[in-house]
Parts: C-alpha cells; structure tokens; sequence
C-alpha cells in the first residue's frame, strides 16, 4: 500500500484498553513509528482518535493548512498529509484504523482510496473469521474436555464400582456369620466356606483398588506438568539422542532399527526437555504397541527439518499405519483402535495439548503409504 501511494508510511493502529498502539508498519527505514509504541487516545488529537471516534474515513491532504490538524502530535515527526480509516472488529465495535501519512502535502487519489478501502474490508473479513475460529476452538476444546472426563469416569467408576460392591458382599458375609453364632448354627464346614468368601472378595477388592491407584498415578503422570521449568533454549540433538538411548534395551530385543537424520544437527529449539521428551516417548510407545507389532524389519526415523521460525520434526515407522478415515479423531481423548484400557488412547491427546499450549508448537498427522508420519512444529525463538 505504501509503495502504491507512493508514501513513507502505512500503519494499523489497534486499541489497547484507553491506548491506540502501533500493532503493523510497513518496514522501512523512512516509517518513524515503533512496533508496539503507544499514546493515550482520548484527547490526544491524534488523526486516528478522530476516525475511531467518528467510524470514518479521514483525509488530510496537508494539515498546516488545516486549523482544526495544524497542531496535531503527528506534526512532531513531519507527518502533514493522513489517510485512514476505521477497522471494526466483532459486534461492530472498533479495533483500530489503516493509515497511510506523508511527509509532504498529498492530494490521496480516489485510486488509493479504493485501495485502501478494500485493504481495511479485508482486514475486519479476517478479524471476523478468526473469531470464528476461535469460537469453534472453544466448542472443540470444551468437546474434548467433555470427552477426556467421561472417559476418565469410566476407567476409574469401573474398578471402585466393583470394589463397592465387594464391599457390600464381604460386610453380607460378617452379618450371616454374626446371626448364625447367635442362633447357634455356625458349625466349622460353614464358617471355612464363610472365611473363604471374605478372603476372595478382600483378594478382588485390594486388587480392584490397585487397579485405580494406579489408573489415578498415571492420569497425573499424563497430565500435571505445571511443576515443570519455564521454556528455555536447549540443542535438539542432543535431546532427541538422549531420549533414544532409554529405548536402547528395548530396541534391542526387538531388533528395531532407529535413526536420526542429519545425526549432526546444531539447532537449538525453545522448549523444555522433559516435556519435548514425553511427546517423543507417547509417539515411541504408540509405535511399539500397534504399530510395529509382527512388522518385519521394524524402523522408527526422526527427521529434522529447519526452518527460518521453528523446527520440524519428522516421526517416521514403517509399522502398520493408521487409516484415512480415522485421522480426524486420532487426538481425540481415549480414541483407540483396541479397547480403552489403563487410559489406551489418551496418549496421543495429551502429546497435543503439550505441544499446542506448554511448548507454543503442534503436532499433525501426515499421510503416508507405509506406516505412520507424525510432524512436531517447534519454536526457534522465545514466544
């Protein structure tokens, strides 16, 4: 737009509580604006506190000549000659303007204006679908978190329900010793049979508790990292081998073969270790139980990718893969090919939600015709 009009500078202007702040420039040595410099709005005499308070278009073609601009703040850096206009954003309610100004008296032409009213429609048609986007974000995660805890109810009600009702037979069986040492009754082949009932239901009830001590420890283990480091820069390679030598055992006996291309790769990521490292081990452990289940010649491949803003990782195994069909509910809460067991299913969920909300990346599944592509986006630079 600056180059079109042939101006030193353009800008979008975003309100910011009681300020109005610099949020895009085009990035030229000749724009004085600072990204993120603010001024208070109201009363400032600002060229856009007039186009956000009246919701129009304001064209100054040169301010000294203009009473009502010729001691506006934006005279300070030289700027005589303002185009803008007001962006609104969601419910109609202002987010900012689009501005072109300069340095010298400007007559804008009614080309440029077009122009940049068509910039200013498409700005408030994104702001608009991003809106949506983020509503339908909202529905999802609330969705998923309805999921997560339905399923959550079932693994743990299932083991304490059976318990319960150990319980109510074992507290049975007392009562019937009990009134049959009252009436005299109880003679020594009917308490055995009685002690052995009590013994069997104490042997289901303590294993059924183990069963959700354990699912209760691993569901922490899953999901609370909030103890954890803040994100800090750490090199990739480093990590990624230390992460395969614990599968150095098991890869072993299993004869599966694992790589890491290039091997010698500097780039540091913005992450924190151990989180990185149970994204890896979710993909590693969903590998080794379906995937290269009965696979000959069994291969897991990390491939780093290197790009200007972040790093991608390339989890490649040559297992048995994952159907087209079932790719959009594979980070579903408990979505499982085999039976939801000790939190079958959870694994993968969980791996997204670290990445997208602890280490600001994400995780997607790529199609491939022979076993499964996981590719993790990481950040290069602090977030």
């Amino acid at each position: 737009m600056a180059k079109l009009a042939n101006v030193p500078v353009a800008l979008v202007m975003k309100i910011d509580q009681d300020n109005i702040k610099v949020f895009s420039k085009n990035p030229v040595q000749a724009n004085p604006y600072p990204l993120g410099e603010s001024e208070h709005l109201n009363g400032s005499g600002l060229y856009c506190e007039h186009v956000i308070k009246t919701e129009s278009t304001l064209n100054i073609a040169n301010a000294l000549l203009s009473p009502e601009w010729d001691h506006n703040p934006d005279l300070k850096l030289n700027m005589v000659a303002y185009l803008g206009m007001p962006i609104m954003g969601v419910d109609n309610s202002p987010f900012g303007t689009v501005c072109i100004l300069d340095t010298k008296q400007h007559p804008f032409s009614n080309t440029t204006i077009e122009l940049l009213e068509t910039i200013k429609h498409s700005f408030e048609v994104q702001i608009k679908q991003l809106h949506q986007q983020t509503l339908a974000q909202k529905q999802q995660a609330q969705e998923e978190q309805a999921h997560l805890i339905r399923g959550i109810s079932h693994q743990i009600n299932t083991p304490l329900g059976v318990s319960i009702t150990t319980v109510s037979v074992i507290a049975a069986t007392i009562d019937n010793i009990c009134h049959k040492m009252d009436t005299q009754q109880l003679d020594k082949p009917t308490l055995t049979s009685e002690l052995t009932n009590i013994k069997q239901s104490i042997e289901l009830l303590s294993k059924n508790l183990d069963v959700t001590a354990t699912r209760v420890s691993t569901l922490q283990d899953l999901l609370a990292n909030e103890h954890l480091s803040p994100l800090s820069m750490y090199p990739l390679n480093q990590l990624i081998e230390s992460f395969f030598k614990g599968y150095d055992g098991e890869f072993h006996r299993r004869q599966i073969q694992y790589k890491i291309n290039p091997a010698n790769i500097s780039t540091e990521v913005f992450t924190v270790p151990i989180l990185l490292q149970q994204v890896l081990d979710i993909l590693c452990r969903n590998a080794l139980e379906h995937g290269l289940c009965d696979i000959t010649h069994p291969t897991i491949e990390i491939t780093i990718t290197d790009h200007q803003q972040h790093v991608k990782l390339h989890f490649f195994d040559n297992g048995q893969g994952i159907n087209k069909e079932q790719y959009r509910h594979l980070f579903t809460p408990f979505y499982t090919k085999k039976k939801a067991t000790d939190f079958a299913g959870l694994g993968l969920s969980v791996a997204k939600r670290i990445l997208t909300q602890q280490l600001h990346g994400d995780i997607q599944l790529q199609h491939t015709d022979v076993g499964c592509h996981f590719v993790i986006s990481l950040p290069k630079l602090a977030i």
